[in-house]
């Protein structure tokens, strides 16, 4: 008996220990992004999800349901919800995964609260002006590989579990931290200390994408086989990564490095083809798109003037922007 006694208390201890060692994080927005973040981060730590309305009473009844666009099961992960924060909630960090038009909106409460270390998670062409609104707190940046959309009831999606995140320039001090974060989950990390570059790039690239989307009203696939204008949503990229090399950022990720090479159009091309001949034109693009218009007007109106200011030519990006039915703003 003693001996049953003395395993169950050792069982105990040990379980008392792993909870010390999760951190506790919060989620802060529950959209498709936010929602595949909190299920993952949920596997060996303390996840807590701030949703409102009537989504946020769903995910509280039900739990979060999140279907994989490509196949028949859908998960359900049971997490605590909170539909504000206050000053006096401190968590280990906090992961702000809001379009690049609510941040400010969130800027107020964030400043108030005690914990120290924010993640916002998403598109970004100003990471160190946002970085700034924080003078006392640690700031990273992340980008998430997910998408999808909601419903009433659960989210659709597909996730592929790969988050680039890291410092807004230099420095690897963090590095530890963001393991501990991820210790556990299913994840494939890469810890970039140039975040701000990084971010810059991925607009470069992904805009002339939306433009194409806005183009043909959310159906790219009327895109499929007009080669001239594929080519020219290379070129419009190419534009944008010729100012932020010009412009002394680091081309992100290195792969891109030799964007003027032959072989980095041929990937290109590829990978628009396939946005335009298959179901991942929707999916990577336009779902989002489609419902973010604001969110794609504010990133294309900040990293053109961010040309602007660079005396950085850009004609190619503009006739693709002309031609985008007026969707944006």
């Amino acid at each position: 008996m003693s001996m049953i006694i003395l395993n169950i208390e050792m069982k105990q201890d040990i379980e008392k220990i792993d909870r010390e060692n999760d951190m506790r994080i919060l989620v802060l927005g529950a959209g498709v992004l936010g929602c595949n973040l909190a299920k993952n981060l949920s596997v060996g730590n303390e996840v807590t999800l701030l949703a409102r309305g009537k989504w946020g009473e769903e995910i509280r009844r039900n739990g979060l349901k999140i279907k994989n666009r490509f196949l028949p099961f859908t998960s359900l992960t049971h997490i605590s919800v909170i539909n504000q924060l206050d000053s006096g909630d401190t968590y280990d960090v906090i992961f702000v995964v809001v379009r690049y038009t609510q941040i400010n909106s969130v800027a107020e409460v964030l400043q108030e609260n005690m914990t120290k270390n924010i993640i916002f998670v998403g598109n970004n062409v100003r990471c160190q002006a946002t970085a700034e609104l924080f003078p006392k707190k640690n700031v990273l940046f992340a980008f998430t590989s997910a998408a999808g959309y909601r419903d009433e009831k659960r989210v659709v999606s597909v996730d592929l579990a790969k988050i680039t995140i890291g410092p807004v320039h230099g420095g690897y001090e963090d590095e530890v931290f963001i393991k501990k974060i991820f210790s556990g989950t299913k994840y494939n990390v890469h810890y970039e200390p140039y975040m701000a570059d990084y971010l810059l790039c991925h607009a470069s690239f992904v805009l002339p994408v939306v433009f194409a989307c806005y183009r043909t009203c959310g159906n790219m696939k009327k895109l499929r086989g007009n080669k001239n204008y594929l080519n020219m949503l290379v070129d419009a990229n190419i534009e944008g990564y010729r100012a932020i090399q010009k412009a002394g950022y680091r081309i992100l990720p290195e792969a891109d490095q030799q964007f003027e090479g032959k072989a980095y159009r041929k990937t290109c091309l590829r990978f628009f083809h396939l946005l335009c001949t298959t179901p991942l034109g929707n999916l990577c693009v336009c779902d989002h798109a489609m419902h973010a218009i604001d969110e794609m007007s504010a990133l294309n109106k900040d990293i053109k003037n961010f040309f602007d200011v660079e005396n950085a030519p850009y004609p190619i990006w503009q006739k693709l922007e002309e031609e985008c039915q007026n969707y944006l703003q």
